[in-house]
């Protein structure tokens, strides 16, 4: 369905790898009482390379939504930056604001 990579800013989460990472990475934060107060994502259209191909079960070539982004605290220090890659043909986005 999807291929999601994370990089995590490690300064901020010591003995990272000691916690169960089966669970919401917010909830993790949460433990360090860390607080993810900005995000900024990048969405568009992009065609999947052999690698991803293979992740996916999908065909090089095959449409997906590429989206980068940088997840930051309340001084805009980044402590999250994502790649994903999501099958264009299943997934729909939906965008909504309170104004």
């Amino acid at each position: 369905m999807a291929v999601d990579c994370r990089y995590i800013n490690l300064k901020y989460f010591p003995k990272l790898f000691d916690k169960d990472l089966n669970t919401s990475l917010y909830k993790v934060y949460e433990q360090y009482n860390i607080k993810i107060a900005h995000t900024r994502q990048f969405l568009e259209l992009s065609f999947l390379d052999e690698e991803n191909a293979k992740l996916l079960n999908c065909n090089i070539g095959d449409p997906v939504v590429y989206i980068e982004g940088v997840l930051s605290l309340e001084d805009f220090t980044p402590i999250e930056y994502e790649e994903n890659f999501w099958n264009a043909r299943i997934f729909k986005f939906q965008i909504e604001a309170n104004l």
